[in-house]
């Protein structure tokens, strides 16, 4: 799903992304247990802004699923630019939202952001390839 179309002076960067199977509010929420499936995606930035999300094929149950461990490669115009894993955003991704059912909700970037060539993919290790 992409929200927003690309623009050349956007930047991207892979992230993970949560659909919630139910809300977040109020203190002592384990926010992975509203986690319905964890996707890859690719956040477009303009001016450091999130104005929209690319996911990825794959969607995995966070049950038994070690977001520290996925790792991702990421590429842009056939070449390799950054590789990063979940531990760069950690378990703590999610805490703190307040949020509704359904919604989904993107970490912060697993890798810093880069220019939008004319291909940009993030091949993620169990949540697939998403490309812009």
């Amino acid at each position: 799903m992409l929200t927003a179309p690309v623009a050349a002076r956007m930047r991207a960067r892979p992230v993970l992304v949560f659909r919630l199977r139910r809300g977040l509010a109020g203190p002592g929420v384990v926010a992975l247990e509203a986690v319905s499936r964890v996707y890859g995606g690719i956040a477009l930035l303009e001016e450091d802004v999130l104005v929209a999300v690319r996911l990825g094929p794959v969607g995995v149950s966070p049950e038994g699923f070690d977001l520290t461990m996925e790792a991702v490669l990421l590429e842009v115009d056939g070449q390799i630019v950054d590789t990063a894993t979940g531990a760069a955003v950690g378990y703590q991704a999610i805490e703190g939202v307040a949020a509704e059912e359904g919604l989904l909700v993107a970490t912060e970037g697993l890798t810093g952001p880069v220019a939008v060539g004319s291909r940009v993919a993030a091949h993620f290790t169990h949540l697939g390839v998403v490309t812009l």
